[in-house]
């Protein structure tokens, strides 16, 4: 096939070997061009010397090329033929010139025994950076930096958005006024790898029944504080600004004690209205729980009224096995569980927390978070910037985004091809 087609472009003599007769010379010169426009990616790039005798080789060669082609000859019995060699697949179109180097590399590196065969094929996967605009190409599982481009291969992509690690489930817990049974929360909590927010009080701390500010840094740490309003009002009963203070008072002296900007909010006594929840964005409060229960693992569609998957004493365990129970990755679900924990005192039932952390936690295809870093998430998500024909995305933000790509000419569409960007420092 290096030379083109038997009968077309060469002919084969009596003793074996390739030749043009004299009377076929115009028609082969002019089938070569044809063959070398249409069909040149068929050859398979075996050398020449092992289809054609040394003598009409060397005729006219240098030292140099007979020691070339005496070596090929002398090496012919461990060559396998690659019939795909010549094939050139959009990958390489776009990335051989970077691409050639690192097998290149790899190949001598293997061959002078400071890597394996495993090492070998490692190279294939390693990522690639294009010098001239700082893009970096999609590789299966490999990493790309965090506010440049990610190619994501291909014709038109279906994108989906993912929990970090590419996961699909995610997981938060939700308790309100920073009782002293907080401890205690908190620990069942951290022995099972579950995270969760804390809305405190921050005017409440004199009753005697509350966690202490000095506690609220090593208490909290891994978790999120949030804002529960300063004395717990009835605040749909109370004047706007009054609420503005509220929320703004307890922000301030949270902050102070955590050192991170505190974001979030449930309403106290459940009390909300329409003016209170256009009020919020502008206080510095990205979302606000309300009560109750949904029954579902949905995700908000309105982060200023955020209902649970439930309270903890409303089919708990119950909820908590169907969530297990996910599978379909096309979706993203959350379980959302909210509550008191000076409840479990009252009811005397800590052992249906205990009993659901160990249930949920070490969960491989759980992401467990706080609800700040859920809303989080999504909004990074969609400061995500997609080419038009989605070949590839620029995150700007500050954060690692994860992504999947189901390519439509797989079998399998369940098979996701992720995306990371690395951290960037502020």
């Amino acid at each position: 096939l290096n030379a083109g087609l038997e009968g077309v472009t060469y002919w084969i003599n009596e003793d074996g070997y390739r030749y043009v007769p004299e009377d076929k010379a115009d028609e082969a010169s002019k089938n070569s061009k044809a063959y070398l426009h249409d069909f040149n990616q068929l050859g398979m790039g075996v050398p020449g010397n092992l289809e054609n005798p040394p003598a009409v080789l060397n005729k006219g060669v240098t030292k140099l090329r007979e020691r070339y082609n005496a070596l090929n000859i002398e090496l012919a019995p461990y060559a396998v033929a690659n019939p795909c060699f010549p094939f050139v697949s959009e990958t390489y179109q776009a990335f051989g010139t970077q691409l050639d180097p690192i097998i290149s590399d790899a190949a001598v590196q293997y061959i002078a025994g400071l890597i394996d065969e495993a090492g070998l094929r490692a190279a294939s996967t390693k990522p690639i950076t294009l010098p001239s605009n700082n893009h970096q190409p999609f590789i299966p599982g490999a990493a790309a930096s965090r506010g440049s481009p990610i190619l994501c291969g291909g014709n038109m992509n279906r994108v989906y958005c993912c929990f970090p690690g590419g996961k699909h489930k995610a997981l938060t817990m939700s308790y309100d006024d920073g009782r002293t049974q907080d401890r205690r929360l908190v620990q069942i909590f951290n022995e099972n790898g579950i995270k969760g927010t804390f809305h405190l009080n921050s005017g409440l701390f004199d009753r005697g029944d509350r966690v202490m500010p000095e506690e609220i840094p090593a208490l909290y740490k891994g978790h999120e504080v949030a804002c529960h309003t300063v004395t717990h009002p009835t605040i749909a009963r109370c004047p706007l600004p009054e609420v503005a203070q509220e929320v703004l008072e307890d922000r301030k002296f949270l902050e102070s004690c955590t050192g991170y900007p505190v974001r979030g909010l449930s309403y106290p006594n459940g009390s909300l209205s329409r003016d209170i929840e256009n009020l919020l964005p502008a206080l510095g409060i990205r979302y606000s729980r309300v009560v109750g229960s949904s029954d579902s693992f949905a995700l908000p569609e309105n982060p200023y009224r955020w209902q649970a998957t439930c309270h903890h004493n409303h089919r708990l365990l119950e909820l908590g096995e169907q969530f297990l129970g996910l599978f379909k990755k096309q979706y993203l679900y959350l379980m959302y569980v909210w509550g008191h924990s000076y409840e479990f005192d009252d009811k005397g039932n800590w052992d249906l927390m205990e009993s659901f952390c160990r249930m949920m936690g070490g969960k491989e295809d759980i992401w467990y978070c706080t609800n700040i870093e859920f809303l989080d998430c999504m909004d990074d998500f969609n400061r995500l910037q997609f080419a038009a024909d989605n070949s590839f995305v620029y995150n700007p933000n500050a954060r690692d985004c994860w992504i999947s790509v189901s390519d439509a000419s797989r079998k399998e569409h369940s098979f996701l091809e992720r995306y990371k960007a690395n951290e960037r420092t502020l």
